[in-house]
């Protein structure tokens, strides 16, 4: 996405997460120690960019994809610089999200977290709620205008379900939504 927005003509900064997200040999407090990061790394790029090639504050905007769009929404409601954004397959509470998504990578990590830990993997739920505490898509979605987000889910995801992508929707205030007939890598 990065570089078909560039080729249109615009800016691109591409953030990635610095670690693997989905590590089962780190503890699931990390799960927020990360998040806080990827918050972080993204505000020094901005302003570092900023310093760079100073823009207009009106034309910053966020795009994110799944844990993009989670992640984003945090990031986007504590820079205030990005006045724009374009969620999409987000969804939450996150630490459900986690918990539910049908997705090879996840399974595996909540399969050898949990054996690891040496617990079903039903008691990682309140194990993630409390590792996420106060870094919720949910809790911070309300922070953003939704006359200038863009929210666009796929009806039949089984990583990120659509009533979690319609609880992000809802929390952002309702702001535009398309929604795709289609699951989430086919989206």
């Amino acid at each position: 996405f990065a570089r078909h927005f560039a080729k249109k003509g615009h800016h691109a900064l591409r953030f990635e997460r610095r670690a693997d997200w989905l590590d089962a040999t780190r503890e699931p407090e990390a799960l927020g120690s990360l998040l806080l990061g990827f918050r972080d790394d993204v505000r020094r790029g901005i302003d570092r960019w900023s310093a760079l090639a100073p823009v207009d504050g009106e034309d910053l905007g966020l795009f994110g994809v799944s844990m993009g769009a989670m992640s984003g929404t945090l990031v986007a409601a504590a820079e205030p610089r990005l006045r724009r954004r374009m969620l999409v397959l987000g969804g939450g509470p996150l630490h459900e999200v986690l918990c539910t998504a049908r997705d090879t990578e996840i399974n595996l990590f909540r399969r050898d977290l949990s054996k690891r830990l040496g617990i079903e993997e039903a008691a990682l739920v309140p194990m993630f709620r409390e590792a996420l505490e106060g870094l919720d898509p949910l809790e911070h979605a309300p922070a953003l205008d939704p006359a200038n987000s863009l929210v666009v889910s796929a009806r039949f995801d089984r990583v990120v379900r659509y009533p979690y992508q319609t609880r992000l929707w809802e929390a952002l205030g309702r702001p535009q939504r398309v929604t795709l007939p289609c699951g989430h890598y086919s989206a």
